[in-house]
């Protein structure tokens, strides 16, 4: 993963949504932004995030962000999974304390999306929608690798006008590519430390190797020190 100068050090862990969860995001979603809710916001409401099957396939997947070795939820992802033409829609991804907020966090939780999308569920296709007006989103989707296909204009009537939404998304031949030169950036990256030969292997603690916390997972086969 892409280390980012604004995120903690802190690895970030993706965990199942449970039921018991969704008292504590209750009051994260602002109506704005997240129009599938309405006021006011219940747990019944957040039903709707947790991980589904059918047919003993994910047709929906939520997941809970957890930084270092707390408990405390920092984020939350919704994924809606289309199983017979292979993508997935990234439906929600917010943080929940707006102190946290842009500080590379969201970016984390979104390239792991990505991973279990492409490599666990071997899927073609991640896309997503954001208001055009919400440049910090924007600009966090494109640096993972999203590519903008289009703009629905004022598509969205809200309490001051309308807003307009762009639509994105990310192939899986893409997503590989962009990770495959994330791989080679690391031999330029701290402590002298550099990636050499073929991508094999994990890193289960980077700190260890004196790597950022994003490197958790990264696939590099050895190091070497200068």
């Amino acid at each position: 993963m892409v280390y980012s100068e604004n995120a903690t050090d802190e690895p970030i862990r993706l965990e199942k949504l449970q039921r018991e969860d969704l008292a504590h995001i209750v009051d994260w979603f602002d109506l704005e932004e997240f129009r599938i809710f309405h006021a006011p916001v219940d747990e019944r409401q957040l039903e709707k995030l947790l991980s589904r099957r059918e047919n003993g396939l994910p047709v929906d997947l939520g997941y809970k962000a957890v930084a270092g070795d707390s408990p405390k939820i920092i984020g939350v992802v919704h994924v809606v999974v289309n199983q017979q033409n292979r993508f997935a829609h990234v439906q929600q991804i917010v943080i929940g304390d707006r102190n946290l907020r842009r500080k590379g966090y969201g970016q984390r939780i979104l390239r792991e999306v990505l991973a279990i999308c492409f490599e666990e569920l071997n899927l073609h296709r991640v896309q997503l929608i954001v208001f055009a007006d919400n440049a910090a989103a924007r600009a966090c989707y494109e640096k993972a690798g999203f590519v903008r296909e289009g703009v629905m204009r004022d598509n969205t009537r809200c309490a001051k006008g309308y807003r307009s939404a762009c639509f994105y998304s990310i192939l899986e031949e893409e997503w590989r590519a962009n990770a495959e030169r994330e791989n080679i950036k690391w031999k330029n990256l701290k402590n002298g430390w550099h990636a050499k030969t073929r991508l094999v292997g994990r890193i289960e603690s980077p700190g260890s190797i004196g790597l950022p916390a994003e490197c958790h997972n990264l696939n590099i086969s050895r190091f070497r020190r200068d």
